[in-house]
């Protein structure tokens, strides 16, 4: 049996979702309605915010990039973005990628733009299409085997960033 740990910090209502008095609340989980979820009250909506400072807008013209991978068998997704907590990478592969590599730093999270094909893995092959979400697990051995050119945003995950499987142990 699950026990819960029950925190409150400042003015929080007697019963969830109700008695708010100007209070937003927001229920947080992994698995939808079912499992373990957090409730938090906030008193300002936490998707109002302002930038302060040089940021602006970036367009990038992501159809004009390169990657190694997307010319040569053997070559890599290019990085496009990175700053001290994300590296985000550009894939453009056309070919079956004739070695299998395993990323140990942590886990992969990929974006398929477009495109159709496979990835071989240890646990069998793992079907992908445009419009999918393809997490890799720490080092999980695997090729990537494209049936047409297959454009995906690489996400590196490494660090102390909440595992997919957190919630299950």
């Amino acid at each position: 049996m699950e026990s819960f740990v029950h925190l409150r910090k400042g003015k929080t209502p007697r019963r969830l979702h109700a008695d708010l008095d100007g209070l937003t609340d927001d229920e947080l989980g992994r698995g939808g309605f079912t499992g373990r979820t957090a409730n938090i009250y906030r008193r300002h909506d936490p998707t109002a915010y302002r930038s302060v400072g040089p940021l602006r807008p970036l367009d990038v013209l992501s159809s004009e990039l390169k990657p190694s991978d997307a010319t040569d068998a053997h070559g890599g997704p290019l990085l496009i973005f990175t700053n001290a907590d994300c590296r985000i990478l550009l894939s453009r592969r056309r070919e079956a990628m004739p070695f299998y590599t395993r990323h140990v730093d942590g886990d992969l999270l990929c974006f398929v733009h477009e495109g159709t094909g496979g990835l071989e893995t240890e646990f069998g092959l793992l079907r992908y299409r445009e419009g999918d979400w393809v997490y890799i697990p720490k080092a999980c051995t695997w090729r990537q085997v494209p049936d047409r050119e297959t454009t995906c945003s690489v996400r590196p995950v490494t660090g102390d960033h909440p595992r997919a499987d957190a919630d299950r142990r």
